[in-house]
């Protein structure tokens, strides 16, 4: 049985081919560079943890499988960090990869989830509201833009973190899958659903604002 985990970051686990790529994923490989890196300050502490076993690759590139020869692809908070025309690409390499009845499942950041939130909370005072608004902009752009200045040290800090690039909707990712040549399309939820070791792909700190999507191919 084969299992992928596309853009897995740092929760990849084993039994699955995990792959990632970028700066960070490319540091992982050099623990005592990151360990420097977070000690003079260009990196944020919460970025020295340990990474899974990955295979480094581009996934906006054709993946390296064959046609129909995965069961399994997870793919979470991946697509919002990649352009619009890019995720369209993904969702076929998927496609094409996947045997047939074998299952992709997608989570990602839920923009009207996100929206709703936001004006859900009623009246506030002024720090209150500052609050807010700074965890709506987290939500909407992936990063705390509240920290970086035109400072050198900001400019630096910028180039290892992937902010967003397009955020969907319900019916912008159901859309976006059909395009993919996607039919059978299921909305789950939070570690509900056919995709193997689900209960450890899936974390809690994604639970609130995200939609959770399986597909199966036919």
């Amino acid at each position: 049985m084969v299992k992928v985990n596309l853009g897995c970051g740092p929760s990849g686990i084993e039994g699955w081919l995990n792959y990632d790529w970028g700066i960070l994923p490319l540091l992982s490989k050099f623990t005592g560079f990151r360990k420097w890196l977070v000690g003079l300050g260009l990196l944020p502490r919460d970025y020295d943890i340990g990474w899974p076993k990955l295979r480094l690759w581009d996934i906006r590139w054709r993946l390296p499988l064959k046609n129909n020869s995965v069961d399994f692809i997870y793919c979470s908070h991946v697509l919002e960090h990649v352009e619009y025309w890019q995720s369209k690409n993904i969702l076929k390499e998927c496609r094409r990869v996947l045997k047939r009845n074998g299952v992709l499942r997608i989570v990602l950041p839920d923009m009207g989830l996100i929206v709703k939130k936001y004006f859900s909370d009623g009246p506030m005072n002024r720090t209150a509201e500052c609050l807010r608004q700074k965890e709506f902009n987290m939500n909407v752009f992936g990063v705390d833009r509240s920290k970086f200045n035109d400072g050198f040290l900001s400019k630096l800090q910028k180039f290892f973190i992937r902010e967003h690039r397009w955020m969907y909707d319900e019916k912008d990712m159901v859309f976006l899958l059909k395009k993919a040549g996607f039919r059978k399309i299921k909305k789950c939820s939070f570690r509900k659903g056919k995709m193997a070791d689900i209960d450890k792909l899936d974390l809690k700190i994604h639970k609130e604002l995200s939609m959770y999507f399986e597909v199966e191919k036919i």
